[in-house]
């Protein structure tokens, strides 16, 4: 997690990416909280690489790929994976 001026940057970075979208668009967004390997893998109490075994395997929700190196989850899919199926 980055922290002091790196932290301000991608804020400021975000927030700059935010105004860009149609104030609709932002609305629907602003409830979605993504989150990145390291933080599901953290939640499900497993280590990343059995996260990418499971992800590999389709034993847990499929993440949403913006790009090659950009993989999120969204964290109500993976509340509702774990109320249903319980952890990998």
């Amino acid at each position: 997690m980055p922290t002091g001026v790196e932290a301000t940057r991608q804020a400021d970075q975000a927030t700059t990416a935010a105004r860009r979208l149609p104030s609709g668009v932002r609305r629907e967004l602003a409830h979605v909280q993504l989150l990145d390997a390291r933080e599901v893998a953290t939640l499900l109490r497993i280590s990343p690489a059995t996260l990418w075994r499971c992800v590999k395997d389709e034993r847990i929700p499929a993440p949403i790929r913006f790009g090659p190196r950009l993989v999120r989850w969204r964290l109500r899919d993976l509340e509702r994976f774990i109320g249903e199926e319980g952890r990998p």
